[in-house]
């Protein structure tokens, strides 16, 4: 009754009451039942407006909203992994890389780099339920990685909407029998011919005549569907400096794809949940179809022999090449690094089994390439029949394969136009379910950045993101379009991506720390076993980074300019991808040095600082932080120590003794070492510690690998930096207050003469002596035994001897100036800041 409330009885003395009693009560009760409908109107279409259409009664997170159900976010994020790549790119790909045999590196790429690196990403959303910008939020200094991810996903985008009308149109075309590409248009042959130009007379067939036709010479004759995807779907210029106009036809694809992403997203997930249900299962229908059609085709059999069969070469498996690409198509197809993963687990409930999805999603996409490839192969197949030549002639890649090779095969077929409806029905699909998820992905890190501005906008948000990633992609449907959805392909969606893949890891496991993501993780899914941690922490620690390392460096070494179909791009072409490229990266660096320069503090308590996660992350909702995100631990406790400073006694009764460790021994006893209560409590291995083991050992292998002769170098190093970095504490230290204090308790007025009457000083002096010049350990006769056979070892003991002693007490030197100055920041004497077994923690105490 909220709009009855509102109404007063001024409101009607306007109205004449002739009649009195019942009749007047009755009007006065029809009018305010008119009133009071118009208010309630006018009351629910204003809570209609300012409620956030993403969010539903029923959802965990009422203020973000959560997926309305488990199905849609498997459906959305397996459409969103299988993309394009699945159907024209791996097929191929297991074609040139000896068949079945690239399956076994493809699934063991799969293993180490695909599932460990989806479930990072995707536990990593789900648990601060945060698009890819504010997840950094655990490690500030790197969230300029996340608007990185942005822009890659929002200039993929551009282009991929494009593709997505290339496939609207052909889609359209579809509707004429016979298909517009089944015939020619000029001077093009409907059988493969070569044509060899010798001596002015045009030759066909040349190969047939057992003599080889020098390549300058060779004469390309198009097919058919060559000719149609050249000449009137693209309508395709000499390149990419022959601009040309727009193509009409295909600015109005692009119009129409732009519409229905707008559609599906208008309420976010909400509405893009439900358009799943047909856009990710509805390929799979297509490709049975195609699939069972295909192999009751005469030559199917050849076609998938040459796919995945008996012509597998598994001699392929001893070429760097073929691994090189098992990983990075692993890479690519699961969209790992563009913040799509990301943001679509963030939409999750807090304790979903993000775990069993990852295995799913990845598992399911995988799968997904193997079984299209069987459909794309037995066609190709029959078409290679047809033609009378082998697989390997008609088989191509990316557009060659999805617009060309594959359209000519459906022409061959009996009602040839279905199956292509079909077949490009399809790829729109497949498009459609990525372009979501990248459109997604921007909307999110918006509406997390401006809540209060878009968050009851955000279908006018969508809609303007449309009609920007249509204007953007118009130049991309020019007749040089094709060469431009090239450039941006090659220049952001390839080893860029291998960097923000490199960055992500070395941000979540090296510096917000792979052990904390491993708790964080157990709040949603409870606590597991070490022995399951273990292989998550091998990949994630040393597996996946070096395999992106050797990736990427072999990306660069092997770099070539981005070309279509052997026509260069102009050189302002190639430093416009270059530009394109570094745009995306240079956020990274840039944000970095921005909060770097914004920071209070030193220049360390400022890197500590935005290495170290905000007050603001932690899980979304209150009711699941728990003890290690709770409002008390994110923020300072105020203690009452040290009482004496209040100038006031503190009963005896009311004093309560409790060890307080320092800053520099908690992070040694709990962030460096992970100490264990005592030795019966082993407890797994610390990865952070094994890896710089493992890091001192490669150096000490690399130093030694020639003996003397190597190491012998790089000790003009090694013995003489400590000495330059000793020399630089101690005048430091000698600047600092309290720093005589310290040299006084080391050396100075403060020494104790009567100690020399004590046993336990003595033996001191001589065990320092006996360890400290290595005496026993076999170092000293093994070093000496490289020495010329009239070298003066008389000399050399002397000298190395006094050299060891003067930088223990110069060594000293430093160390206790600088201790002298923590005792008096402390008010302490200097003697209860010195401790032998932890004397590291000390020093890095008063360093700080």
């Amino acid at each position: 009754m909220k709009g009855y409330e509102g109404i007063r009885l001024e409101q009607f003395q306007g109205f004449n009451f002739q009649k009195s009693g019942c009749c007047r009560s009755a009007i006065f009760l029809n009018v305010s039942q008119e009133e009071h409908a118009i208010s309630e109107t006018f009351y629910n279409l204003k809570r209609f407006i300012e409620q956030d259409p993403h969010v539903d009664d029923g959802d965990e997170n009422h203020e973000r909203g959560n997926w309305s159900s488990k199905k849609e976010y498997i459906l959305s994020t397996v459409g969103y992994a299988v993309g394009l790549g699945n159907i024209w790119r791996f097929p191929y790909l297991a074609y040139d890389n000896g068949g079945g045999a690239f399956l076994i590196p493809y699934f063991l790429m799969l293993v180490v780099t695909g599932i460990p690196l989806f479930f990072l990403e995707t536990a990593f959303g789900q648990f601060c339920s945060q698009g890819p910008v504010n997840v950094w939020r655990a490690v500030p200094i790197m969230q300029g990685l996340g608007i990185s991810m942005v822009m890659v996903t929002l200039m993929v985008s551009i282009y991929y909407n494009v593709i997505i009308s290339y496939s609207v149109y052909y889609m359209f075309a579809s509707f004429q029998s016979p298909l517009p590409w089944s015939g020619c248009l000029t001077n093009c042959s409907n059988t493969t011919t070569v044509i060899c130009n010798v001596s002015g007379v045009a030759v066909a067939n040349w190969t047939q005549e057992n003599t080889t036709c020098p390549s300058s010479n060779i004469i390309k004759v198009q097919s058919p569907s060559e000719q149609y995807w050249d000449q009137v779907a693209l309508q395709r210029s000499s390149g990419l400096d022959e601009t040309g106009p727009v193509v009409w036809h295909l600015a109005l694809c692009l119009l129409f794809t732009s519409m229905l992403v707008a559609a599906a997203l208008i309420r976010g997930i909400k509405s893009s949940g439900k358009v799943v249900y047909f856009t990710a299962t509805f390929p799979y229908v297509v490709i049975l179809i195609l699939l069972i059609r295909g192999v009751t085709l005469e030559g199917a059999r050849d076609g998938i022999e040459y796919y995945i069969g008996s012509q597998s070469n598994l001699t392929k498996l001893t070429e760097p090449q073929v691994w090189k690409d098992a990983a990075t198509q692993t890479f690519y197809s699961l969209s790992i690094g563009w913040g799509g993963v990301m943001t679509l687990a963030s939409y999750n409930n807090f304790h979903n089994n993000m775990f069993k999805d990852s295995i799913v999603i990845c598992l399911t996409n995988a799968g997904t390439s193997v079984f299209a490839g069987f459909a794309i192969f037995s066609i190709l197949g029959h078409m290679a029949h047809i033609y009378k030549v082998p697989v390997g002639e008609v088989v191509k890649e990316g557009f060659g394969l999805a617009f060309i090779a594959y359209p000519d095969a459906l022409s061959k077929l009996p009602i040839s136009p279905l199956w292509s409806f079909l077949f490009f029905f399809m790829i729109l699909t497949v498009g459609l379910d990525s372009q979501f998820a990248g459109i997604e992905v921007i909307t999110t890190c918006v509406i997390d950045a401006f809540p209060k501005v878009f968050k009851s906008r955000r279908g006018l948000l969508t809609i303007s993101l449309c009609s920007l990633v249509f204007l953007l992609g118009l130049p991309c449907v020019t007749r040089a379009g094709i060469y431009w959805v090239t450039l941006i392909d090659k220049s952001v969606a390839s080893w860029v991506l291998l960097f923000l893949g490199l960055f992500e890891i070395i941000g979540v496991c090296y510096i917000y720390g792979g052990n904390r993501l491993i708790k964080d993780i157990e709040m949603m899914l409870g606590n597991k076993s070490f022995i399951f941690w273990l292989w998550w922490r091998a990949c994630w620690f040393f597996i996946s980074p070096c395999i992106i390392v050797v990736i990427l460096i072999w990306s660069l070494i092997k770099y070539e300019a981005p070309k279509y179909e052997k026509i260069p791009f102009p050189d302002w072409g190639l430093a416009l991808g270059w530009c394109m490229a570094v745009w995306c990266l240079l956020w990274i660096p840039g944000i970095a040095v921005y909060k770097l320069m914004r920071a209070k503090g030193s220049p360390q308590k400022r890197l500590k600082s935005l290495c170290s996660p905000t007050k603001e992350w932690h899980p979304y909702l209150d009711v699941h932080r728990g003890e290690r995100y709770s409002e008390e631990r994110c923020h300072h406790r105020m203690t009452m120590a040290n009482w004496t400073q209040e100038n006031t006694t503190c009963p005896p009764s009311n004093v309560i003794t409790v060890q307080v460790q320092s800053p520099s021994e908690q992070y040694w006893d709990h962030v460096a070492l992970q100490r264990s209560s005592g030795l019966d409590e082993t407890g797994p291995i610390v990865w952070h510690l094994a890896l710089c083991l493992l890091m001192g050992t490669i150096l000490v292998a690399a130093v030694l690998i020639r003996g003397i002769k190597s190491s012998g170098k790089v000790v003009y190093f090694t013995a003489t930096f400590p000495y330059v970095v000793t020399l630089i504490l101690l005048i430091r230290g000698v600047t600092l207050e309290g720093a005589r204090d310290g040299l006084e308790f080391f050396i100075g007025s403060q020494s104790n003469l009567k100690k020399l009457t004590e046993g336990q000083v003595w033996k001191d002096a001589a065990s320092q002596t006996f360890f400290s010049l290595g005496i026993a350990f076999g170092g000293v006769m093994t070093q000496a035994s490289y020495a010329n056979f009239h070298n003066n070892i008389v000399l050399d003991s002397f000298v190395v001897s006094i050299v060891n002693h003067v930088t223990s007490v110069f060594a000293g030197l430093a160390i206790f100036s600088v201790l002298g100055h923590m005792a008096h920041i402390y008010g302490k004497p200097v003697g209860a800041v010195v401790k032998e077994e932890v004397f590291v923690t000390c020093l890095c105490d008063a360093l700080s």
